[in-house]
């Protein structure tokens, strides 16, 4: 066997090694997040590290620059929605995480569609709590002042709906899982 073919194979067998610890990751996010809405640095940065380490140990520098894009772009395509009060940090670190193991690309994507999951989540969650109604009223008001005034005004939910809080992690792990079992792709695009 070729020093090649054999640096391939011991890739791909680190690479299936590792895709539990990934799965497990996830996993764990989505459970510690779902108990006690958060999801903690003892678990978010070993993950990352993790990604950095397996790509740069099976694809070398090029590896390492792929987990570091990966990072970089989930972190940033989530630090405005943090800024905003949205979203927690731990959700943050948690996308720059999973690019540390799937790269830019993939991330973005992955990010693309936990975006349309959560919001479907977030409208199942306003529903089973009984604030999907109330929530499409305000909403309504706050479209029908722009439209006369031309002016954003904010309408807050009132105390009992502003209680209510997402679990991002399930959004973010079911979106991974479903585009890495699409072949890396956003299904129905």
């Amino acid at each position: 066997m070729r020093e090649r073919d054999k640096k391939e194979v011991s890739g791909i067998y680190m690479l299936s090694q590792f895709g539990f610890l990934f799965i497990l990751f996830l996993a764990l996010s989505v459970i510690i997040d779902l108990l006690y809405k958060k999801i903690p640095n003892w678990l978010t940065f070993p993950a990352l590290t993790a990604g950095l380490l397996i790509n740069s140990i099976t694809r070398g520098i090029e590896g390492l620059l792929f987990s570091i894009e990966g990072i970089g772009v989930g972190f940033g395509v989530l630090i405005i929605f943090y800024a905003l009060g949205v979203m927690g940090a731990g959700d943050v670190k948690l996308m720059a995480a999973i690019g540390s193991f799937v790269g830019p690309k993939e991330v973005f994507m992955i990010f693309i569609l936990a975006t349309a999951l959560g919001g479907v989540y977030a409208l199942g969650l306003l529903l089973i709590k009984g604030y999907l109604w109330q929530t499409i009223k305000r909403y309504g008001k706050i479209i029908k002042v722009f439209l006369f005034t031309l002016k954003i005004v904010y309408i807050p939910p009132p105390e009992r709906g502003k209680k209510l809080k997402l679990c991002y992690a399930v959004a973010v792990a079911l979106a991974t899982a479903v585009f890495k079992l699409s072949g890396n792709r956003i299904p129905f695009i």
